[in-house]
């Protein structure tokens, strides 16, 4: 108990606990072999006023794909990879590629997110489907922070306030692209020409996050004890307290699951946080908690992913008695967790 009731007792059992939490899914990525990705879109099925039907199995490649589709398929109808990417005659190929449309749309889900969890050297594969005569892919990679060093870049500007996305023929395009950066941003175009329909242009424009999973994150952390202290900004869609916080505390955490994924388990929205009052004496308040970072929606036009909530154990110093002696005190302590650069806008 005397490891528990010390400070440094208590940041040694925070770190090792973040330790256990983080190796194990380092140590799985980095073992893991180059992937591939796909990107399907759909060109076919349109009119002039619709959008094209986008799928993203980040996963499996077309081989992996297309074998989970021949089995739900007999034999007869199963289809033919290597028509599906040009062999044989047209019939052949706009048969192959009809049948494996169908069933796509029967299968998976459109869209699937923006999110990757890639390594650097995994291929993305992007095919676009379309019944006019050219289609032009095109993908850039730029690198990126990431999200923990996005949040130190904030970081920095805090302490410095503080201190101072029918039949017929059916062609296929492909493109492939290999990863580059083990964080990176792509930047996706897919572009029809005119097809008989009379529609002179179609484009699709996605963008997509590439990178291992993401675990930390910092945050401006703010405790409430009940509701009447925040408010709804409906401009932003998010929560904000009504009056600027005299005091906040700077959270570092570690989420179960990815940061930059939208939505996931349910469980893997949890995350395990430690804090210190943003103050020039850190040490006068601090905690440890658990939180729960909402999976990325809008409901009445609130924005879930502005901000997450958490329950802590906070230790603070006060002075008591007469004459006044130095005492901390022990709470648990209710509150909202924002994005780091909420934070800027509370320093004076």
């Amino acid at each position: 108990m005397k490891l528990f009731s010390s400070i440094s007792g208590r940041c040694y059992i925070l770190a090792a606990l973040l330790v256990f939490f983080t190796l194990p899914s380092v140590a799985a990525h980095q073992k893991g072999a180059a992937a591939r990705g796909t990107i399907i879109v759909d060109f076919t099925e349109l009119n002039s006023e619709s959008g094209a039907l986008t799928y993203r199995i980040f996963n499996q490649d077309l081989t992996a794909i297309v074998a989970r589709l021949n089995g739900f398929l007999p034999e007869n109808e199963k289809i033919d990879v290597s028509k599906l990417r040009g062999a044989g005659t047209d019939e052949d190929r706009t048969n192959a590629r009809n049948v494996f449309l169908q069933q796509l749309r029967l299968r998976f889900k459109r869209a699937g997110g923006s999110r990757w969890l890639s390594g650097k050297n995994d291929t993305l594969d992007v095919f676009v489907f379309f019944t006019g005569k050219n289609a032009e892919i095109k993908i850039s990679e730029s690198k990126r922070k990431t999200r923990i060093a996005q949040d130190v870049s904030t970081l920095t500007t805090l302490i410095v306030s503080l201190l101072a996305r029918s039949g017929l023929t059916i062609a296929m395009e492909e493109k492939s692209l290999v990863l580059k950066h083990s964080s990176g941003k792509l930047d996706i175009s897919v572009t029809v020409d005119k097809d008989i329909k009379g529609v002179e242009k179609k484009e699709e424009k996605m963008e997509i996050i590439t990178g291992p999973t993401e675990h930390w994150f910092l945050s401006a952390d703010l405790i409430t004890t009940k509701l009447s202290e925040v408010k709804f900004v409906s401009a932003s869609g998010t929560i904000e307290p009504k009056e600027t916080p005299k005091v906040f505390y700077l959270g570092l955490n570690w989420m179960i699951g990815d940061i930059l994924k939208e939505r996931q388990c349910f469980f893997k929205h949890f995350f395990i946080k430690g804090m210190l009052q943003f103050s020039k004496k850190p040490l006068d308040s601090y905690g440890v908690g658990i939180g729960f970072r909402f999976p990325s929606f809008k409901v009445l036009g609130i924005n879930s992913s502005a901000f997450s909530v958490f329950a802590a154990m906070v230790w603070s110093k006060e002075q008591i008695g007469e004459p006044l002696v130095n005492h901390t005190k022990r709470q648990v302590q209710f509150g909202i967790s924002f994005n780091l650069d909420k934070g800027l806008g509370w320093i004076k």
